[in-house]
């Protein structure tokens, strides 16, 4: 699912299959009306969509709205390109080994991650039927220290954190992807804690803060780990401002207000308020917590 940015229009990528579990497959992008819920367009698309959980990256929409760009494994991997506007699917465009997408702040480009350790950007044409590419000079280790596929995005950058907790800003102003700073958050903190949970990055932009979601006693294989502790992190000077109890949080969205508030859903079904105190680093406290329907992997903050 994507929300568009004025929180007007829901887009999602669907998949129908003739006998529920099996058969004849088709995929739609649906876009519907946020305020009503009805139903305003459907668009056909290629029947190659990406059947995984619910990562913001799977679906993403172009600086501007011009676009819509759909991820596709079969297990060959590609990204649809769709005009919602004419309700056209513009093109495919193949990506051997790279997954996610990344928009950036020009409408017609975009990045996505690949698997070994660069970043392919592609700039569409005028008329969206075509599309360039660059490649990037590496920029992580995807054996030793990969990193995770949600990210957030403040301009031109994109700011990604690898399980072991380095956090790397990305800058794709010049077109290709370009590191322009890189640091590690968890230096020197005894418990050998790492990010874990899935989409585990927030960020409020007014005071350059990102928050990670954060568990103790890390090892091979723990990167999907719900966070016990929430960190906030100041991007300016790449310092730990505080840590924060956390529920078993696994995924979180945080809004753009001067005092932000955070939300979250942990492991166990449940959506969690979370207040930010400025004055104590953007430390968070519980506000209140509600059930969900299954487990919300996907959160948007207004």
């Amino acid at each position: 699912m994507y929300i568009s940015p004025d929180s007007k229009t829901a887009y999602t990528a669907n998949t129908y299959m003739r006998r529920a579990v099996r058969g004849e497959v088709e995929q739609t992008l649906e876009i519907y009306d946020v305020a009503t819920m009805v139903l305003k367009k459907e668009i056909l698309l290629p029947p190659k969509v990406a059947q995984a959980l619910s990562y913001t990256a799977l679906l993403q929409e172009s600086a501007q709205g011009k676009y819509m760009f759909v991820q596709n494994a079969t297990p060959a991997t590609s990204i649809t390109v769709v005009d919602p506007a004419s309700g056209h699917v513009m093109q495919e465009i193949p990506g051997p080994g790279c997954y996610g997408i990344y928009p950036s702040a020009k409408p017609e480009i975009f990045s996505t991650a690949c698997g070994d350790g660069t970043f392919q950007t592609f700039t569409l044409s005028a008329d969206g039927k075509s599309a360039k590419s660059v490649k990037s000079v590496k920029v992580f280790d995807a054996d030793t220290d990969p990193v995770f596929i949600s990210s957030v995005k403040s301009g031109n950058d994109h700011f990604f954190i690898s399980y072991g907790g380095t956090i790397y800003r990305l800058s794709d102003a010049d077109g290709a992807i370009k590191v322009a700073d890189k640091f590690q958050i968890n230096d020197g903190i005894e418990g050998h804690w790492a990010p874990g949970g899935y989409e585990l990055l927030g960020i409020n932009e007014k005071n350059s803060v990102l928050f990670v979601t954060m568990h103790p006693d890390a090892k091979e294989g723990s990167q999907k780990a719900a966070g016990s502790e929430i960190w906030a992190i100041d991007l300016h000077t790449k310092k730990l401002l505080s840590r924060s109890q956390a529920p078993r949080v696994a995924s979180i969205s945080v809004t753009e207000d001067e005092v932000p508030t955070l939300f979250g859903t942990t492991e166990d079904s449940k959506l969690v308020r979370m207040t930010a105190d400025p004055k104590a680093g953007f430390a968070l406290t519980v506000a209140n917590t509600v059930p969900v329907v299954g487990f919300a992997l996907e959160l948007v903050a207004k």
